[in-house]
């Protein structure tokens, strides 16, 4: 049962940025061990959260064996990730073909030969790092989390991965569902997002400059994103990154800024739908990092 968590609304939006970032970062760490575009990485997580997510009520988490896993069809991947069925099977098919993924008559398994790889491996000691960093962040901005249940072991950390995936699904669910859109064109939304919020982050002395912490900022203060920056970041094909963010452009969720760079004005924030995404995926945000505390994420080493 994890933690409770503190309601920390009034940081939500400076929250937000920050746990943008990180999800961010773990699409660039997926797309990078599989050497893949974010497509066929976002089915490989949607595949490997599907098979394992009947044993997500909790104890201990090894290295779970192939018989185990719930198989998956392409159609409840594609209905999962919410994404066109035949892009889904296009994706699937790639990660067969890299040997990344089997396939049976009941379905897609990420096979344990793929999980236990030394690069996986490395990938679950990454993602505990970042998430550690995460939380250390969100302190700092004086958000409230629960204090760590004790020393953790490989065990959580595992846990703490698999815990990982299963945010970054839902994080990207919220959006995709606000922006009535696939998960390619919510990432370059993100993408251009996370851009656009970097000089507050990185200078958190622009926030005094604002009327309360929560407060949406001018779009003076949004760095544009170029579509290079976005397809580079998402490992996306610049024509591929372009025709999403037209899609932004016409639905009126980005804006092209004077230097023909991209940016989320706030008005787009504030439209209800997003702003309750946005709420969404906060608490979304608490609850991974209060559920990562119970496995022992931030004790001291």
């Amino acid at each position: 049962m994890a933690s409770d968590v503190t309601d920390s609304r009034p940081l939500y939006r400076p929250g937000a940025r920050v746990a943008a970032a990180y999800f961010l970062a773990c699409a660039g760490r997926i797309t990078r061990l599989l050497n893949e575009d974010i497509g066929p990485s976002i089915a490989f997580l949607g595949v490997s959260w599907a098979n394992v997510a009947h044993l997500a009520g909790g104890g201990d988490a090894p290295p779970v064996p192939d018989e185990a896993r719930a198989p998956v069809t392409v159609y409840r991947l594609a209905d999962n990730l919410g994404m066109p069925y035949e892009t889904a099977r296009r994706y699937a098919t790639r990660l067969v073909e890299a040997g990344l993924c089997t396939r049976s008559e009941a379905g897609l398994v990420i096979p344990d030969a793929v999980l236990t790889r030394p690069d996986f491996r490395a990938l679950v000691r990454e993602t505990w790092e970042a998430t550690a960093a995460l939380r250390n962040d969100l302190l700092a901005l004086g958000v409230a989390l629960p204090e760590p249940a004790g020393p953790p072991t490989d065990e959580d950390r595992r846990w703490v991965a698999r815990l990982s995936t299963d945010y970054f699904l839902r994080y990207l669910g919220y959006v995709t569902e606000a922006l009535e859109a696939d998960p390619i064109t919510a990432l370059v939304f993100l993408s251009v997002y996370d851009v656009n919020a970097r000089p507050v982050r990185e200078q958190p002395e622009i926030s005094l400059t604002l009327p309360a912490p929560d407060a949406v900022r001018p779009d003076a203060l949004r760095e544009p994103a170029s579509i290079y920056r976005v397809a580079k970041t998402l490992r996306l094909p610049y024509e591929t990154a372009r025709r999403h963010a037209r899609r932004l452009i016409k639905d009126g969720w980005c804006e092209t800024a004077p230097d023909g760079g991209l940016i989320v004005p706030g008005a787009s924030l504030l439209r209800p739908v997003m702003a309750h995404a946005a709420e969404l995926s906060w608490r979304a945000a608490l609850q991974f990092l209060a559920s990562a505390a119970d496995r022992g994420l931030g004790a001291a080493p």
